[in-house]
Formats: C-alpha cells, sequence, structure tokens
C-alpha cells in the first residue's frame, strides 16, 4: 500500500460518515474515549431512531451487531419493534429475555450469548405505551445497568412512532 492510501484510509476510517459527521465505529464505542472520561468497562448505547418505517433501521442493527461481535465485541441487541423483524434476523441469537421484561420493576436474569445477545421483541411491548413514561424510563434504565457489565455495546431497534418506548430507549442511550 502507497503512504497516500494509508493516509486516505485512516482519514477514512476516523471520518467518514454522512454530512461530514463521523461514523459510528468500535472505535467511537469501546476505543479511546473510555480512557479519558474514565468509563472503562461500561456499556455504551446505541438507538436506532426515525419516526418513518422502511428507512433501514433493523437493517442498520442488525448488520452493526454482526460487525461489532466481529471485532470481539459482546453486543446486546434489543427489539423493541412490536414487528420484530430484528429479532426474527437474530433469532439464533435469542435470550431467554423478552423486550417487555426491561420495562417492568421485575428483576431477570439474561443469558448470555458468545457474541450477540438478542432481546426478543414481544406482543407484551405494546402495553408499555400505557404506562407513565417516568416509570418505564427509570425500570428500563435500572434493567440496563444491571445487564451493563457483561456487555460492550447495546443496540436498541425501535419502531417508527414516537411514544413510551422510544423515548425510554431515548433516554438511555449514549448514541442515536
Amino acid at each position: 500500500s502507497t503512504p497516500k492510501r494509508e493516509s486516505s484510509s485512516r482519514v477514512c476510517e476516523d471520518n467518514c460518515g454522512t454530512a461530514g459527521t463521523p461514523s459510528l465505529s468500535s472505535k467511537s464505542v469501546v476505543g479511546k474515549s473510555k480512557k479519558t472520561t474514565g468509563d472503562e468497562g461500561k456499556m455504551k448505547t446505541v438507538t436506532s431512531a426515525q419516526q418513518k418505517g422502511g428507512v433501514g433501521k433493523t437493517n442498520c442493527v442488525t448488520h452493526i451487531a454482526y460487525d461489532f461481535a466481529e471485532r470481539g465485541l459482546k453486543v446486546l441487541v434489543m427489539d423493541l419493534d412490536p414487528q420484530g423483524n430484528a429479532t426474527f434476523s437474530l433469532e439464533a441469537h435469542l435470550s431467554n429475555v423478552l423486550a417487555s421484561q426491561f420495562f417492568n420493576a421485575e428483576p431477570f436474569e439474561i443469558e448470555v450469548k458468545d457474541d450477540i445477545t438478542l432481546v426478543a421483541g414481544d406482543p407484551a411491548i405494546l402495553n408499555v405505551e400505557k404506562l407513565e413514561l417516568g416509570d418505564v424510563g427509570e425500570n428500563l434504565k435500572k434493567h440496563m445497568e444491571r445487564v451493563s457489565s457483561h456487555f460492550d455495546v447495546c443496540l436498541i431497534d425501535t419502531a417508527p412512532t414516537l411514544g413510551v418506548r422510544l423515548t425510554s430507549a431515548l433516554y438511555v442511550s449514549d448514541f442515536v
């Protein structure tokens, strides 16, 4: 490789994103920023959010999950979309916990897989919309903190509607 190519790929690796914004990489999730902010070992949470269907939210979550797993990261994927497309795509990584369990107060133990652990979307997730946002957000935050020691990154796939589930996901996220 020529020096020009090395320089070019290094620049792209650090800065190639959309509209001049840095892209999300395993470096930005668990790289240098951990050392400078003092949050070593803290799971980073990324939410895929867009209030329009069919724009690729699930596709991005699924591919990023596989990419991060290939880079050696422990990935938690949470499917908050009742259509369950991320659950269908990642069913080989299914855990023993359903997404609706993250929104209630009852504690649970999660089965951690080798690379990607999927928290499946389930029909009960629709009932979350009827609950108080403050309670739901705090329950989600509490459960995310409980499981965070097992994972490097959590990817949350959301439905294309603004509601309690999406708002709670944004509340617990480090990146959107």
